[in-house]
């Protein structure tokens, strides 16, 4: 600082520092990114007519109840005419930014998309968590945990773990695969990353817990990445769970199919077209007070378990009709 600025006066200082803090705040303001999401609105006082209702669902995954329980009592008690539109988890983003659904209420992941089509410039609105906790496990056949595979570091010693002369692969879907590549790269594992539709086109979450068992009766080793609810992803008859850590999933690099490039848990999230969050339907009302405690979401997912991962409308109205003391709290 030069002698001639010391000797400024007291307020000439003050008067500066406000205008560099002043300055500051704008500089801030300007650097906040655009897709800053802003908080949803909260649901109008003034109630209006329903109408159409699409709710974007993921068939077969274990957290598609959301959808047929909000979807059940949007019909019956708020008069919505409700079409269920069956996508992806990763295309369901698309379809509400497009407005080709009004609420997709089990999002997770898929963070390109999420800086895309949120904030304040954005189509989409996240409206808050539904309640239910979803991860990423690898799942084996009982038959290989009571060999040794117990944890992640135990993948590498093939020939103890019941390989034997069988080429060691994790499976998985497309939308975990870049997931699962960068796991085997970071352990430095001598594993092949396999697609199982190409086995079975169709294939869900649920196909895989099935096939864990089935290679369990029959002894035939496989490593499956699977991500869904964490209560399903649980040790059960014929499947053991190994969790994958944090720092192996450094690696991924997200492609078009991929959603999750973690393998830290995470709870499904409700996002609406921003059109339907600025409405006065009672359908976002209904949507925005959704949220699931632990003894509801472990209910409806017993049901999700009983029902071979292939939850619907009946299964909703199953709920719906005996948990009436919880879901009238969400149409105040």
């Amino acid at each position: 600082m030069t002698p001639s600025r010391s000797r400024r006066t007291r307020g000439g200082t003050v008067a500066e520092l406000a205008a560099l803090c002043l300055l500051l705040a704008a500089c801030r303001e300007a650097d906040k990114p655009d897709g800053t999401v802003e908080p949803a609105p909260t649901p109008s006082s003034d109630e209006g007519q329903c109408g159409k209702l699409t709710l974007a669902y993921d068939p077969g995954k274990g957290y598609e109840p959301s959808a047929f329980v909000v979807g059940g009592i949007a019909e019956a008690e708020l008069g919505c005419e409700v079409v269920y539109r069956k996508t992806t988890s990763r295309q369901a983003w698309r379809l509400v930014a497009r407005g080709k659904a009004d609420a997709y209420l089990d999002a997770y992941g898929n963070e390109d998309l999420r800086e895309k089509v949120t904030g304040p410039k954005g189509s989409v609105t996240v409206v808050g968590p539904n309640g239910i906790h979803g991860g990423v496990r690898l799942v084996v056949p009982t038959f290989m945990y009571d060999l040794g595979l117990r944890t992640f570091r135990d993948l590498g010693d093939t020939t103890r773990i019941g390989w034997g002369s069988t080429p060691p692969v994790l499976t998985t879907l497309p939308e975990l695969r870049a997931l699962a590549e960068a796991a085997v790269e970071f352990s430095e594992l001598d594993y092949e990353v396999r697609d199982y539709r190409t086995i079975q086109p169709t294939a869900t979450m649920g196909d895989l817990l099935t096939a864990t068992s089935f290679d369990d009766s029959h002894k035939l080793p496989n490593v499956y990445a699977i991500e869904g609810p964490r209560s399903l992803l649980a040790s059960r008859p014929g499947r053991e769970i190994i969790e994958i850590p944090e720092s192996a999933a450094s690696g991924c690099v997200p492609d078009r199919h991929t959603t999750l490039c973690s393998s830290a848990d995470f709870t499904y999230e409700k996002i609406v077209s921003k059109e339907l969050s600025t409405s006065s339907s009672p359908a976002y009302n209904l949507i925005y007070n959704y949220r699931l405690g632990r003894k509801s979401a472990g209910d409806i997912l017993q049901l999700v378990d009983l029902s071979g991962y292939r939850f619907n409308a009946a299964d909703a109205s199953s709920w719906i009709n005996t948990h009436e003391e919880i879901w009238r709290l969400w149409l105040q």
